[in-house]
C-alpha cells in the first residue's frame, strides 16, 4: 500500500529534481517503475503526462 501511495509522488518529484544524489531513493524508485502493477498504471496515464507543468 505504501508503494502505491509513494510511486506517483516520486515519479513527479524525480522529474523536477532527479534522484541522482540520492542513491537509495533512486534504487527504490527504479524497483517501483519495474513493478508490473505500476508499469500498467504508468502506461495508462501516458495521455495525461503532458498536463504536468514541468519541462
Amino acid at each position: 500500500m505504501a508503494d502505491c501511495a509513494a510511486a506517483p509522488t516520486l515519479y513527479y518529484a524525480n522529474r523536477i529534481v532527479p534522484f541522482d544524489a540520492y542513491k537509495n531513493l533512486a534504487v527504490y524508485f527504479d524497483r517501483l517503475m519495474k513493478r508490473p502493477s505500476f508499469a500498467r498504471v504508468f502506461e495508462e496515464a501516458a495521455p495525461y503526462r503532458h498536463l504536468f507543468p514541468a519541462a
